[in-house]
């Protein structure tokens, strides 16, 4: 997997890890649940909620084992896309090869021929919904995991009301609109807007708006509202203008221009209107 398809936002040595990277984000994992491969040390040095406090001085150590893991469960389901990841600043400890899950799904591969470094950020290859992320180090030979720190950013708006909710204190109920995965419903703390998908057939901030009837899924560009394709006999962005001829072969036409693909037997031209 290449750079472009990890999205990476930043790489190199700098600043303290409780920083959130870019505005309008928090960190997440700190105060929750943590598991890890193999025994808990009793030691208070290498606890697994030291990977998430967000304190530099404090680190978790696993057993030397052959694929260690450190994860973190957020006690509820939660939008993943954007995680960053601390080692310990002595290079015998960088990240090499890794992967990182959310219940189970894949969400970002780093293999030892990309980076050997002391903290990473990356995004997930599309967003993910879970509650379980985990971190696998993958470095083919019996070792010790060590992580300084481990943060999952989402934006600050969705990150503190339980699911379907929104507001200052959490009261109010988000539009039914909203989507995600099967069972979800998550809309920003503070605007009432849908976290980045809406249910089949709707689109808009909040997704108030519905997609055009002839959009040949029933759904449409959650931004925009175009169509990716049209149902035969209609044309345009949102598949909202008729083909203009009845004469198209299949009665199809070019979703953005109109114009006919091909013309039943006896009939030429762009619009099939013209005889042979």
């Amino acid at each position: 997997m290449g750079w472009s398809q990890l999205g990476v936002l930043m790489l190199g040595l700098c600043c303290a890890a409780h920083v959130v990277w870019g505005q309008g984000y928090v960190n997440i994992a700190p105060g929750k649940t943590y598991n890890q491969s193999g025994t808990s040390s009793s030691s208070t040095s290498y606890l697994t909620s030291n990977a998430a406090d967000g304190k530099t001085g404090s680190y978790f150590r696993s057993d030397s084992l052959n694929i260690p893991f450190w994860e973190v469960d957020l006690g509820r389901t939660y939008p993943v896309h954007k995680i960053t990841v601390w080692s310990l600043n002595t290079i015998s400890y960088y990240l090499t090869q890794f992967y990182i899950t959310v219940d189970g799904q894949p969400c970002v591969t780093v293999d030892a021929t990309q980076i050997r470094v002391m903290n990473i950020s990356v995004n997930c290859s599309s967003l993910l919904y879970g509650q379980r992320v985990r971190f696998t180090r993958t470095a083919g030979s019996t070792s010790r995991l060590y992580l300084n720190e481990f943060e999952i950013l989402v934006p600050w708006g969705n990150s503190r009301c339980d699911e379907g909710r929104w507001g200052p204190q959490c009261r109010l109920y988000c539009d039914n609109n909203c989507g995600g995965r099967a069972g979800t419903n998550f809309c920003y703390r503070s605007s009432l807007n849908c976290y980045d998908e809406c249910v089949a057939g709707r689109w808009g901030e909040r997704c108030q708006k519905r997609c055009g009837q002839n959009c040949v899924t029933g759904n449409c560009d959650l931004e925009t509202g175009n169509c990716s394709a049209c149902i035969a006999g209609w044309y345009g962005e949102q598949c909202n203008k008729a083909c203009p001829s009845h004469s198209c072969l299949l009665n199809t036409c070019h979703q953005k221009t109109g114009r006919c693909l091909a013309c039943h037997t006896g009939y030429d031209g762009e619009n099939c209107i013209g005889n042979l």
